[in-house]
């Protein structure tokens, strides 16, 4: 059907047999300095905010500076809990940013080598399919809109030995993304993350619905 309609799957993560596919661990929301940076900047807004709340009949007794001296006495406790709050709450932040990944993004997945055999085994009906060749310089395969656009493009993967860790404010693009486990660096994968709304056409499926997106015919090289 691709070489007649020109309809390529994107795949959703969580359909693909790597269950750590597009799952960076994420140790922490921020680094300690940086979360002691945040709260010395915001301090006098956050004293503002809490005096302001006090009942008006405490604030005429408790003047705002004698209330901010004794803030700054807490301060180092208050940064404490802000610590403590950023380290409970980094694994459900985790979970939501890869589940919001398996919902809404779609991996198209190539490789670059036309004659490994365990491709042939795992992707092409047991050496009974095909293989299409595709011009990767053609615009299909760099749609980005604009220069700091993580989607749209196709890449090379990377493979390492260890699952990539990272605290999320340092995290400054989508490379951890194209990371996967040494063992699979017999597929010399590129890949391309889209996002799935944008599919050209879906169909409906008990699991996961297939999501396919039209590839010029002009991106096609050979078939073999």
């Amino acid at each position: 059907r691709i070489l007649s309609d020109g309809l390529i799957r994107f795949t959703q993560p969580q359909a693909f047999n790597d269950p750590f596919e597009l799952k960076p661990s994420i140790e922490s929301i921020s680094t300690d300095h940086h979360l002691a940076e945040a709260l010395n900047q915001n301090f006098e807004a956050l004293i503002d905010e809490q005096y302001n709340e006090l009942p008006l009949e405490v604030r005429k007794i408790l003047s705002r500076k004698a209330f901010a001296s004794y803030a700054e006495l807490k301060k180092e406790e208050v940064l404490v809990g802000v610590k403590n709050v950023a380290t409970q709450a980094s694994p459900l932040l985790e979970k939501v940013i890869h589940e919001g990944f398996e919902k809404h993004v779609g991996v198209l997945s190539l490789t670059q080598s036309p004659s490994n055999l365990l491709m042939w085994a795992h992707y092409a009906n047991s050496h009974e399919g095909f293989v299409i060749g595709f011009d990767s310089s053609h615009p299909f395969f760099d749609q980005r809109k604009s220069e700091k656009d993580e989607l749209r493009l196709l890449r090379k993967v990377v493979y390492e030995t260890l699952r990539p860790r990272h605290v999320l404010s340092e995290m400054e693009n989508m490379a951890d993304f194209l990371v996967k486990s040494s063992d699979w660096a017999y597929e010399e994968e590129w890949r391309m993350l889209v996002a799935l709304a944008d599919a050209d056409k879906k169909i409906s499926e008990k699991q996961y619905d297939v999501c396919l997106f039209r590839v010029p015919f002009e991106a096609f090289t050979s078939v073999r």
